[in-house]
């Protein structure tokens, strides 16, 4: 999953919150949120409860981030 434009507000919540969790549901909808763990959450447009299917800390972030050259 790609941050996109979002990849700022990401790397904020990363800092914060220690991890940024990327979810796929059958829906189709893709969502993350931020934790200190990795847990399961609801889907936002369908309510599906989905396991993170990727997790990304705020070295990966900055790292991505890097790539894209943001800075």
């Amino acid at each position: 999953m790609s941050f996109g434009s979002n990849v700022l507000e990401a790397h904020v919540w990363a800092l914060d919150e220690g991890f940024v969790l990327t979810y796929e549901c059958s829906c189709g909808h893709e969502y993350w949120t931020a934790w200190d763990g990795e847990v399961d959450e609801d889907c936002p447009s369908c309510g599906t409860t989905n396991s993170p299917t990727d997790a990304w800390s705020a070295e990966d972030i900055r790292s991505a981030m890097k790539e894209i050259a943001i800075t």
